[in-house]
């Protein structure tokens, strides 16, 4: 069974057939855009968008494929990077053809807005012995969001930039390391009365006090345990953890990795950003949706597919990187079976 190649309206025949249609109708859009002027702002106020793909595989010159994103959340497998000084952000995959151990290459910059409203962004590199042509991505959300009960979060420390991890078994000490690192999800679990407790979603483990100022954060097994409800008060830089029945806050320092407590006070080493991973009312990758018929699920990108279709796509041979129709290049669909490597 070959693949439906739709453009603009029509059905290819074969992918070399869909592709002169598609590079024909880019033209003729090009020449429209040149005929009434570039835009010098954007339609609407949005500026942050995802990398759903490129024009091409070329070094420098590919213009990347975007659609707007949330501003407030870093789904995993993602990370941000800003675009030069136009306050745009885009979200990339990790696992982008361009992006090394974190790093995209090579530099990306803005050129103007469509007629859709969509930031024009291209490949570029600066020729020069002492210019790096490599653009790090971030792991926070460019804007910080209200955390609200059933959110998926990283709890990162303002000043040191790093995450809490839990300890992993009962009575661990709970740690700061890398926010690259896997297993630093926690949900924020409703404790009533506008509490939360602080679970590790891959081991169950919930945060909590022990003893006086200076003493560790630890963890134990997640249940409805009063000494395990946190408050998360506003500060200058995001939030302070404070643990309700102690009335202590989490802390770091430089000189250890140990998350410890503290009376909470207006202490800058007292403030964490909360980084939204998911909401919890946000459907994920994978998950059903409304189709125009039974068996629809969301693709990478959330757009609504035939669950079927999309099964049997999975390692056919093709990049489901939205050139099709698709998106599948996440874990939920195998990263499409190894099909972009």
């Amino acid at each position: 069974m070959k693949k439906k190649l739709w453009c603009n309206g029509w059905m290819a025949s074969d992918k070399a057939s869909w592709q002169m249609c598609f590079h024909l109708r880019k033209n003729w859009c090009a020449l429209a855009v040149a005929a009434v002027g570039s835009f010098a702002t954007s339609s609407y106020a949005a500026d942050c968008w995802q990398v759903v793909g490129w024009s091409s595989d070329d070094y420098a010159g590919a213009q990347a494929l975007v659609q707007q994103a949330d501003c407030t959340t870093v789904p995993e497998g993602y990370g941000w990077t800003a675009v030069g000084s136009e306050q745009i952000y885009l979200r990339i995959h990790l696992e982008d053809n361009r992006v090394t151990n974190g790093v995209f290459e090579p530099l990306l910059v803005f050129s103007d807005y469509d007629t859709d409203g969509k930031p024009r962004i291209f490949t570029d590199l600066i020729v020069s012995m002492d210019y790096s042509n490599k653009t790090p991505l971030f792991f926070e959300p460019p804007e910080q969001g209200v955390p609200v009960a059933g959110a998926r979060v990283r709890l990162r420390h303002a000043k040191t930039n790093a995450c809490i991890s839990s300890g992993g078994s009962n009575g661990a000490v709970a740690t700061h390391t890398a926010c690259d690192s896997s297993g630093l999800t926690f949900v924020l679990d409703d404790a009533g009365s506008g509490y939360f407790r602080l679970r590790d979603e891959d081991d169950n483990q919930c945060l909590y006090a022990w003893g006086g100022n200076g003493g560790n954060m630890h963890s134990w097994g997640c249940w409805d345990d009063p000494g395990m409800r946190f408050q998360l008060s506003a500060a200058t830089n995001g939030y302070r953890l404070g643990h309700v029945d102690s009335n202590q806050c989490a802390y770091a320092t430089n000189s250890s990795s140990n998350v410890y407590h503290w009376g909470c006070w207006n202490d800058p080493n007292m403030e964490y950003f909360i980084d939204i991973i998911q909401r919890p009312d946000s459907p994920s990758p994978g998950d059903d949706c409304n189709g125009p018929g039974p068996d629809y699920v969301f693709d990478c990108e959330m757009n609504c597919v035939n669950r079927s279709l999309a099964t049997f796509w999975i390692g056919d041979g093709y990049c489901d990187d939205g050139t099709w129709g698709m998106v599948l290049t996440c874990p939920a669909f195998n990263n499409d079976g190894g099909d972009c490597n």
